[in-house]
């Protein structure tokens, strides 16, 4: 194939997915009452979206680990609505099952700071410092604390969430 069919067909890629509203590394993801889990599966679906180049809307509730975002996806790659946000809170594990439920037990304040610090950085770091997320019910960043961190963007995002 000649260079000039190739860039042909790229350029008819290219206009195809912009038709249906996607183009490559500007996807725009949202999310919305994102009550988090497992750690390990955020990390991985967010370094993906950072390899992908695409943008994050951040368009209500984002707490536990959905919150690692923060130190995964760039910043430039990310905005925040007015109704954005992040809620910070002392981890916790299973401990055991006693008559079918699940007993959780907080981690240290050591090991929620450890864990928490690998992701966040040092703005992140000193609001949750000042707003003691020292339990296991979230300290909510949200409104001016929120928009200080991060760009608002426009309120009307995309449907699509993060699956």
């Amino acid at each position: 194939m000649s260079p000039s069919a190739i860039r042909l067909l790229a350029l008819a890629l290219a206009l195809l997915l912009q038709s249906f509203g996607t183009s490559p590394g500007n996807a725009e993801i949202t999310i919305r009452d994102d009550f988090g889990g497992t750690l390990k599966n955020y990390d991985t679906k967010y370094r993906a979206i950072a390899e992908r180049n695409e943008k994050v809307i951040i368009d209500g509730d984002c707490a536990s680990a959905c919150t690692i975002i923060l130190g995964i996806v760039p910043r430039a790659n990310v905005c925040v609505t007015a109704r954005a946000r992040l809620g910070f809170h002392l981890w916790e594990y299973p401990l055991t099952e006693f008559m079918g439920k699940k007993i959780m037990v907080p981690f240290p304040e050591y090991r929620q700071t450890e864990l928490n610090y690998l992701y966040y950085d040092t703005k992140v770091r000193g609001w949750i410092a000042r707003h003691g997320s020292q339990t296991t019910e979230p300290a909510w960043m949200e409104g001016a604390d929120l928009a200080g961190i991060y760009p608002t963007c426009v309120a009307q995002a995309p449907a699509a969430g993060i699956p």
